[in-house]
């Protein structure tokens, strides 16, 4: 007699990503593209500096569009009632990660000359022989950005210590695993991490105002 035999099916969490260069675009673009509201135009008043507004004006449209309403925790991070996000932006490139089912910590960095003293400063022992060229330290750098957005709480530790590699794969940090991974898009890097040791899958989508 066949024996019953049950088979579970693994789904793995998913992150979706959205990528938004401000750097293609004008500010009167993007401000007709994101549909902002009388409180969100008012928020511009306080940068004065073209390429930061476009940045604010990116994060506002991306929380709006795929969040909904935001609160701040202890430590000044961004949550959402309904969703686990995060938003990052570095010259111009401007990120959003969104997840389900899992707290996440995004971090991207637009990939220019790396300062050797802060190689120094940021790289422990391991790190600091890892990292041949400017693409392996900002996958260092938003490893650690990444996991210290996931956890939540800021930088409380050196940041010598919080760890970046396996680049892509699980770590232990403050009693808490995470898994992260990290995407070579273009002229910048990404790096995505979730709390958990769990392996993830995730989908890029290119946003445009044209």
């Amino acid at each position: 007699m066949a024996q019953n035999m049950i088979v579970e099916f693994f789904i793995m969490d998913k992150v979706n990503v959205y990528i938004l260069d401000t750097r293609k675009c004008t500010l009167n673009e993007l401000l007709s593209f994101a549909n902002l509201s009388v409180e969100d135009e008012k928020s511009l008043d306080k940068f004065k500096i073209i390429d930061v507004k476009k940045e604010h004006v990116a994060s506002i449209y991306f929380k709006n569009k795929y969040i909904g309403e935001t609160y701040l925790n202890e430590y000044g991070k961004p949550l959402s009632k309904n969703i686990f996000f995060n938003i990052s932006h570095s010259k111009g490139v401007v990120v959003l990660g969104v997840c389900k089912t899992r707290d996440i910590g995004v971090d991207v960095e637009v990939i220019r000359s790396k300062d050797e003293e802060l190689v120094k400063y940021i790289c422990n022992e391991e790190e600091y022989e890892f990292i041949k060229n400017e693409i392996d330290f900002f996958t260092v750098w938003t490893n650690k950005e990444s996991l210290v957005k996931c956890l939540g709480t800021g930088i409380r530790n050196k940041i010598k210590t919080i760890p970046s590699l396996p680049v892509n794969g699980p770590k232990a940090f403050s009693n808490e695993e995470f898994y992260s991974k990290v995407i070579k898009n273009g002229n910048h890097v990404i790096s995505l991490t979730l709390k958990g040791d769990k392996d993830f899958e995730y989908e890029l989508n290119v946003e445009s105002v044209s």
